[in-house]
């Protein structure tokens, strides 16, 4: 029985770790961690070729020439090696106990080979794992889906920022809605070849290339020849072509055919909608700046400002002015909302003039506008209007 602490997993491991924005990455780190990490540095006293070929139960093959690439399959592990130089690339597919592929995790090694016991304890411990991963899923999912729309919200704010065209924008949201709907798809571990001859026996053989392609409704599905494990393109109308590591079949094709196009359009819809907004607060911010200038030295006021942004785009100013006994009246002020600017600067004298009244801030009741009071320090450096 493995001692596995599951909250430090989740609160410590992933806590730490605020790139981990999808269940995929998470389940990858979650079998790394407690699969992989446990297993040790040691050497194998003998190649793990002739320990299998000795065991006789499990079966192995080369997939070159020179026997730089073994696979070998156990019940619930397919491992595979790469030796170039000093670096080991050991590949494991992991298993369920219906023989379906739950999750994929390579690791690079300098050195370090691998024994047929270390596979057969990692084996045997992969069907308590998943149970475990399984109970901590809904938790993880909630985590990763809550950092997904931070990142996208922090991607689309530096997209903005960079004035990114719209088309760019659309394609960056698209890529990412697509990617994100793909990540819980198993990973493609088959050779093209082997790829092409499922699609034909499903009935949509693909036609001969080097580069084989077919449509699935309007959207083009690719491989591409040369690589290890077979790779898809997806490509939807004057979109650039998305690649594609998930294992496909006609089924999963004909399903993306039917999501694909509906992505596109709300991808679509919420592009326009942050250019459109991102417009307006250009145009915004220059007005309101000559606004607020204009009616500061019209009520002799004094005040700073700060330039304040968030992830999801919004930005605008920090208004602070300057009081009577120390008092500090702070607005935010966001350049998305001329009305309530106008609004504003309408109340203000009405507004300090309150302020200025105060003995204490327990005498501050709510005030409009989101505003804020507190005492200032003395070493601000304010911009004087007479």
């Amino acid at each position: 029985m493995m001692n596995i602490d599951t909250s430090y997993f989740i609160y410590h491991d992933l806590g730490y770790e605020e790139n981990i924005i999808t269940l995929t990455m998470a389940k990858k780190i979650f079998f790394e961690k407690y699969l992989l990490d446990s297993r040790g540095e040691k050497e194998a006293g003998q190649a793990l070729e002739k320990q299998i070929i000795r065991a006789q139960q499990i079966k192995i093959s080369y997939l070159d020439a020179e026997h730089k690439r073994i696979r070998c399959r156990l019940p619930y592990l397919g491992y595979e090696r790469f030796v170039r130089r000093d670096e080991v690339k050991n590949t494991f597919n992991i298993y369920n106990q219906h023989g379906e592929l739950f999750i994929q995790v390579e690791q690079y090694k300098l050195s370090s080979l691998i024994g047929l016991e270390e596979l057969i304890r990692m084996d045997e411990q992969i069907p308590e794992l998943i149970k475990v991963w399984k109970r901590i899923e809904p938790e993880v999912r909630k985590i990763c889906k809550k950092r997904f729309i931070y990142y996208k919200e922090r991607t689309i704010s530096q997209t903005i920022a960079s004035n990114q065209k719209a088309q760019q924008i659309f394609q960056i949201l698209f890529n990412m809605n697509l990617q994100h709907y793909l990540d819980e798809w198993s990973d493609e571990i088959r050779l093209l070849d082997e790829v092409l001859s499922d699609f034909a026996k499903e009935g949509y053989p693909f036609p001969k290339s080097n580069n084989p392609c077919r449509n699935f409704e309007l959207v083009q599905i690719s491989y591409f020849a040369g690589h290890r494990v077979a790779r898809a393109e997806i490509q939807y109308k004057n979109m650039k072509p998305i690649d594609c590591n998930k294992w496909l079949n006609a089924k999963r094709c004909c399903k993306l055919a039917a999501v694909v196009p509906k992505i596109y359009e709300k991808t679509r819809t919420i592009a326009y909608e942050i250019l459109r907004k991102s417009r307006l607060r250009n145009i915004n911010k220059k007005a309101m700046e000559s606004l607020l200038e204009n009616r500061m030295k019209e009520l002799s006021l004094e005040y700073t400002t700060n330039l304040w942004q968030n992830y999801n785009g919004d930005n605008g100013i920090v208004l602070n002015i300057k009081c009577k006994k120390r008092w500090c009246l702070t607005f935010p002020i966001h350049y998305e909302y001329m009305d309530q600017f106008r609004k504003m600067m309408v109340k203000l004298p009405q507004l300090v003039e309150e302020i200025n009244k105060l003995q204490s801030i327990k005498q501050v009741c709510q005030l409009p506008f989101n505003a804020t009071v507190s005492l200032y320090d003395k070493d601000i450096e304010w911009k004087k209007n007479k």
